[in-house]
């Protein structure tokens, strides 16, 4: 299939149908430039430690060996709330950052803040469910008050930033085992 030049360099949006041929392994390539740019284990910018500072434990090098490494990070439906995560940031990152530009300060702060707005907000979900299933993060995921509806309808990181996590009361874990009440508790309930 022959592309017309003035196409070939065009945007994709992570909720555009998927076109097959070769814009689909553009499509595909994109993306995954976008995963290892933000998840990679040795260089990602989720290894940053100034993500949710001064809270994760000495033991942790950064929030990407948290959430591989929690007591409990193995169970399935943590392995959900983990994709959940990464699918948010993707999405974020996608909208509201320019790929192959040097982040400004300004820039970089705001997807700190956007990481650690989607942790919370996904994470939350292991401290209110004993159990979770994938119909859990789907109940979540289009649900009244979800962070994923809020950031397709954002125009900016700054209305996105905007979004208030409603407070919760936690009925899993209230001893801690996993570490995230922790990075967690500004949003329980008293």
């Amino acid at each position: 299939m022959l592309i017309d030049r003035r196409f070939s360099n065009l945007g994709f949006q992570s909720t555009q149908p998927i076109i097959n041929g070769e814009l689909f392994f553009k499509y595909i390539e994109h993306y995954r430039d976008n995963y290892i740019f933000l998840f990679n284990k040795q260089k990602g910018f989720l290894r940053k430690s100034d993500i949710f500072k001064d809270k994760l434990k000495e033991k942790y090098s950064g929030l990407l060996d948290f959430i591989d490494s929690y007591p409990g990070a193995y169970r399935v439906g943590d392995k959900y709330i983990k994709n959940l995560f990464q699918c948010l940031i993707m999405l974020y990152y996608d909208k509201f950052c320019q790929k192959g530009i040097e982040m400004s300060e300004n820039q970089s702060r705001n997807l700190i803040q956007a990481i650690e707005k989607c942790f919370r907000w996904c994470y939350r979900i292991r401290l209110m469910q004993t159990r979770v299933f994938y119909s859990t993060i789907e109940k979540e995921v289009y649900g009244k008050d979800s962070l994923f509806s809020h950031l397709l309808k954002s125009d900016s990181p700054r209305e996105f930033l905007e979004f208030v996590i409603n407070r919760y009361e936690q009925k899993f874990d209230k001893n801690d085992k996993t570490g995230l009440k922790g990075l967690l508790e500004s949003d329980l309930e008293k």
